[in-house]
C-alpha cells in the first residue's frame, strides 16, 4: 500500500483517466505543471475506509493501492467523484 504522505493537492485529469499528485496547488498551476506522480484509474476500485469519513483507498488495476486522506469534507468529495468516473 502507497500512503501519500505530504501531497497536498490532486487532479482528476478525465482525459487521461489519471489521479495526478502534486506537492503544492502551485505546482499544478500555470508553466510549472508537473504532478510528482499518477495513479491509473482504468479498472481501479475506489473502497471508503473503515478508519474514519476523511480516508479512502484507490485499488489500481496494476495492483498497487493508494490510500489518501484528509482533513476536510473535500477529500470525501474526490472519492466520490473518483467513484462516479470509473
Amino acid at each position: 500500500m502507497k500512503v501519500l504522505h505530504g501531497f497536498r493537492f490532486f487532479i482528476l485529469n478525465p482525459q487521461r483517466g489519471v489521479l495526478e499528485y502534486f506537492v503544492s496547488q502551485s505546482e499544478a498551476v500555470g508553466n510549472s505543471y508537473k504532478p510528482r506522480g499518477s495513479v491509473m484509474l482504468t479498472g481501479a476500485v475506489i473502497a471508503p475506509s473503515t478508519e474514519d469519513s476523511y480516508t479512502f483507498s484507490v485499488n489500481a488495476a496494476n495492483g498497487e493501492v493508494y490510500r489518501l486522506r484528509g482533513k476536510h469534507f473535500c477529500t470525501l468529495l474526490l472519492g466520490f467523484e473518483l467513484f462516479l468516473y470509473i
